[in-house]
């Protein structure tokens, strides 16, 4: 019986809920060798496509489950086909069944999709030579096209903003370090 397995189990190694974040539920089985349904928010799809290891709540606690070789399919943005260890029937597929499915908060991605701009707000923002430009005193979006206002020389310059400019960026030290487009700076009084 399934239950008593996990029992050994969760006697031998759980984990903190606190630890974790909820990435979704298991769905129905998949077949009859133990092939299950996974829907999660699909803001955790780079993560769970990098996991190797899942933890479902069972009576309270988060057990471990390790995914088979070739066990894990992504099937949409919000749905994946998913094979455990040691659950190699419909039957047992079928007990996981409605299950929550929980990662290692340390191991959740972050994805640009999941970083507001707005938190740029505040920031200070240094150029490639890591020289202090300014403070990020405002960010806007322009039909798509991102701009910085940035307190500088006792004046406000816009400075364009894409990932792809970004070199550093440190959240803990609220700095951004980019490149900034040639001759900007000095059309701006430095």
């Amino acid at each position: 019986m399934l239950k008593n397995e996990i029992f050994i189990f969760v006697c031998m190694e759980t984990i903190p809920l606190a630890d974790c974040t909820k990435i979704g539920y298991l769905q129905k089985p998949h077949g009859i060798r133990g092939e299950m349904i996974l829907a999660f928010n699909e803001e955790f799809e780079e993560s769970i496509e990098k996991a190797t290891i899942f933890f479902v709540k069972i009576d309270g606690y988060l057990v471990p489950f390790f995914i088979e070789d070739d066990g894990f399919l992504i099937k949409s943005d919000k749905q994946a086909r998913i094979k455990f260890r040691w659950i190699d029937s419909g039957e047992k597929a079928r007990e996981l069944s409605g299950s929550e499915v929980y990662l290692k908060t340390v191991d959740i991605l972050k994805t640009e999709k999941d970083f507001n701009l707005q938190m740029l707000t505040g920031f200070l923002v240094f150029d490639s030579q890591n020289n202090k430009v300014g403070k990020i005193s405002e960010v806007n979006d322009y039909s798509g096209n991102i701009v910085l206002t940035v307190e500088f020389s006792g004046s406000e310059i816009l400075i364009p903003f894409n990932f792809d400019v970004v070199e550093n960026l440190d959240s803990d030290q609220k700095s951004l370090q980019i490149r900034i487009p040639d001759g900007l700076l000095e059309l701006n009084g430095n």
